[in-house]
């Protein structure tokens, strides 16, 4: 999301939300996120398997070994918010085309996920890269349509000068930081290969960096109690110089409530 301040909006995307907001209308789809192929190479893997309490687990993992702009692995990630711009792959690596400045991050998320989840994602970070608001994000419980994109992202600045869980509310330019506020979650450099994780289970989004908690965070504790109730799991990027800092893998599976 970069170094702006928060601005109050209440636009959905496709989800539903609950506290002082209305609701939106529509939920996430049933489904799973099936193997991802695209061109000559195959990137992905995912589907259910059997989970507890009667319940399948839904999963995706890739390791993004296809030159892909944008990210597609099969029509698995999409991104249709025309106010953003994409996430590209190649030399297996996911980063963004942002290049800094405004709040239209890179982005692209999956489908057919229940609310909670868990994602770990492996890190690429050049050691060239140049000092700016770089920043990898995951993304929990995101939806989007043309104009609005929404869900929570939990960045991690490059040379770990923070790592904000922010709370997207629709339009461009529009949303709230959450928990410890801007700059928080800060004092943990990632290093290439690092592993940086994030979970939500009903209102508690927790956020680690090689098995080190940065931030736990209760996504109702906002001042209009807005809660984004479903959505899927994604990912995005805030600048990263062309490149230089992003993901080597990425894997998401659903957590039992």
């Amino acid at each position: 999301m970069g170094s702006g301040g928060s601005h109050a909006g209440a636009a959905t995307a496709g989800g539903s939300s609950s506290g002082a907001g209305t609701s939106g209308a529509g939920t996430s789809g049933a489904g799973t996120s099936g193997a991802g192929t695209s061109g000559a190479g195959t990137s992905g893997t995912g589907g259910a398997a059997a989970g507890t309490g009667g319940q399948a687990a839904v999963s995706y993992s890739s390791d993004f070994n296809l030159s892909e702009s944008p990210i597609s692995e099969g029509g698995v990630w999409t991104n249709v918010g025309l106010d953003w711009t994409k996430v590209v792959t190649a030399s297996g690596r996911a980063y963004g085309t942002h290049s800094g400045g405004n709040y239209d991050d890179s982005y692209a998320h999956l489908s057919g996920f229940p609310p909670d989840v868990e994602v770990s994602t492996v890190i690429y970070l050049d050691p060239g890269i140049s000092a700016n608001y770089h920043e990898v994000e995951i993304w929990l419980r995101s939806a989007d349509a043309a104009h609005n994109a929404r869900g929570y992202e939990c960045n991690l600045n490059y040379a770990g000068g923070y790592a904000e869980v922010v709370r997207w509310n629709g339009a461009l330019g529009s949303f709230t930081y959450i928990g410890g506020g801007q700059g928080a979650g800060g004092g943990h450099a990632p290093a290439n290969g690092s592993v940086f994780k994030a979970r939500i289970q009903g209102n508690t989004i927790t956020t680690y960096l090689d098995g080190v908690l940065l931030q736990t965070v209760d996504i109702g504790a906002v001042a209009d109690k807005k809660v984004w109730t479903d959505g899927d799991p994604g990912m995005g990027f805030y600048n990263g110089d062309a490149g230089k800092y992003g993901f080597q893998s990425y894997a998401a599976v659903s957590l039992a409530r």
